[in-house]
């Protein structure tokens, strides 16, 4: 049994690399192309939810939250969060899916 040990490890740690979800390629992919309007906090300083826009699914809307625990969630579009903050404490961002391209960034 002891020589199979190796062997056994290096199957269960394979296990537990997985590969990137559509979702989590998409919201990385705007998060490098992205360039943050000039008043607003480093990026993972926001809480940042994407969905894809429920009139046009080639369309992702992300809205980031300035304060709580920052991470990255993908949601329904009727989820997304609707916040009434000033300034660059929220920003809403559209990425376009086909072009790889931001539409828009801008400070709430």
């Amino acid at each position: 049994m002891r020589r199979f040990t190796p062997l056994l490890i290096a199957s269960l740690l394979t296990g537990c690399a997985h590969d990137l979800t559509q979702h989590d390629r998409i919201m990385r992919k705007i998060e490098t192309v992205m360039e943050l309007p000039a008043k607003a906090y480093p990026l993972f300083a926001y809480r940042r939810y994407y969905a894809a826009s429920n009139a046009d699914p080639d369309l992702v809307i992300g809205v980031y939250e300035h304060g709580g625990r920052p991470t990255r969630l993908w949601t329904e579009w009727n989820e997304l969060p609707i916040l009434l903050d000033g300034g660059c404490s929220v920003i809403h961002v559209t990425f376009r899916r086909s072009t790889g391209r931001i539409e828009s960034t801008r400070c709430n």
